[in-house]
């Protein structure tokens, strides 16, 4: 599968850095928010000539379309235990609960 740059992205998924194409600068104030090879953003908004806006580590970032290289991350399917573990607290909760 070939990186994309941002403005071929989709709001809502999520994506790994695979390259940042800028100077130096900009890839060292990318790196200090903790945008860099290899990590994981998720795409907020992406409108047409407008910097697109990224989510990674509690960060808000708007950068230029061009500026990075990405590749998609697959969606992986819930297994049974991490619904189970979701739902650990409902059943804490009933179990808790007094007799009608």
């Amino acid at each position: 599968m070939e990186p994309t740059t941002l403005s071929a992205t989709q709001p809502g998924k999520q994506y790994v850095v695979k390259e940042i194409k800028d100077e130096a600068r900009l890839v060292n104030r990318l790196s200090s928010m903790g945008v860099m090879c290899g990590s994981q953003v998720e795409v907020c908004e992406n409108n047409k000539k407008q910097p697109v806006l990224i989510f990674t580590r509690d960060t808000l970032v708007a950068i230029g379309r061009e500026a990075i290289l990405c590749l998609p991350v697959p969606m992986k399917k819930s297994s049974p235990r991490t619904i189970l573990l979701l739902a650990m607290p409902i059943l804490f909760l009933l179990w808790q609960m007094p007799p009608s």
